[in-house]
């Protein structure tokens, strides 16, 4: 029987078997589709309940009063925190004299005029304390005794003035102190050394990830120090450092005793044949000292560091020489 024909004696029939496999089809689309669907959920509460039960299982184990606990315990060290960035931001190392409140444009020449005025001030407690500067002597800064800084730059620099010469006074303030060098350390003695990582990261350690964690301090200041003085000045000095209104941190230190070899055990023959009267002190009493007066010669490199809350701008870095 042709279905043409058929189709068209049975319409009625036809219609309703043509709209039975459209419904049919579509019922199955959805089944397949909620199936999918089925299949997904079933994985996703899986999935939930096993990390349900992995934090139903901790000691302690998230109640209300725990998580009550661990706030309290975060307010607590974020406290103690914020105490630590305020003791540490007593160690901020100010511009030199009134050069932030100038102009901007004004402030490259305030600078250069007031370190002229420090140079000579330096200059005269070195004369003050019998002590002598190396030659040229400029706080360090020689680049800029013909120049003044740029814009940029002029900030940083009158922080390390103010290390300069703080440094400088302290170390003067003693008696007949030779200093041999004053300087900054240069660029190239910099890359002679381990590679240094950059402003706010750590460095990579061995080959692992790199760690990005932004460090609390930027190296405001560096001094290069070479200078003669007396074991008792050089005490002082660093005893100085360890009390200084900035945090500078000795990183290298190198101390020489101006004699080498050490003194004689026993007297000379020819002094012991020498007669002594009758009524001398005994020879307890008359003991030389032979140790503590001898110069110390000491190479030091100081690095100033400034402490700034991480929430907070920092300032500006040491600038490029």
């Amino acid at each position: 029987m042709n279905l043409t024909n058929w189709i068209s004696e049975n319409r009625l029939v036809a219609s309703l078997c043509g709209a039975f496999l459209v419904i049919a089809s579509g019922l199955c689309y959805l089944t397949i589709g909620a199936w999918e669907d089925y299949g997904t959920a079933i994985a996703e509460y899986s999935q939930k309940a096993e990390a349900l039960k992995s934090l139903s299982n901790q000691k302690p184990p998230p109640t209300d009063a725990t998580r009550q606990a661990l706030e309290s315990e975060l307010k607590a060290y974020q406290s103690d925190l914020d105490a630590v960035f305020a003791r540490l931001g007593k160690f901020r190392v100010p511009t030199f004299g009134h050069i932030a409140k100038a102009k901007p444009s004004d402030q490259p020449q305030e600078f250069q005029d007031v370190l002229r005025k420090e140079v000579t001030l330096v200059k005269s407690i070195a004369t003050q304390s019998r002590s002598k500067l190396p030659a040229p002597f400029y706080l360090g800064l020689d680049a800029y005794e013909n120049k003044p800084p740029s814009a940029e730059e002029v900030l940083a620099l009158s922080r390390q003035l103010t290390v300069f010469d703080w440094v400088a006074e302290n170390l003067l303030s003693h008696k007949e102190v030779i200093i041999e060098e004053f300087t900054r350390p240069q660029p190239q003695d910099a890359r002679k050394k381990e590679k240094e990582p950059a402003p706010g990261k750590l460095p990579q350690k061995g080959n692992g990830p790199d760690i990005k964690s932004p460090l609390p301090y930027q190296t405001t200041a560096e001094l290069q120090l070479k200078f003669r003085c007396s074991q008792t000045a050089f005490r002082e000095f660093v005893n100085t450092i360890a009390t200084a209104p900035y945090f500078l941190v000795i990183e290298n230190v190198q101390v020489q005793n101006s004699s080498l070899e050490p003194p004689p055990r026993e007297p000379s023959p020819s002094a012991s044949r020498e007669a002594t009267p009758t009524n001398a002190p005994s020879s307890a009493e008359k003991l030389p000292v032979i140790v503590g007066r001898e110069q110390l010669a000491i190479s030091m490199k100081l690095r100033s560091l400034d402490f700034t809350d991480p929430r907070v701008a920092t300032p500006n870095p040491i600038p490029a020489r």
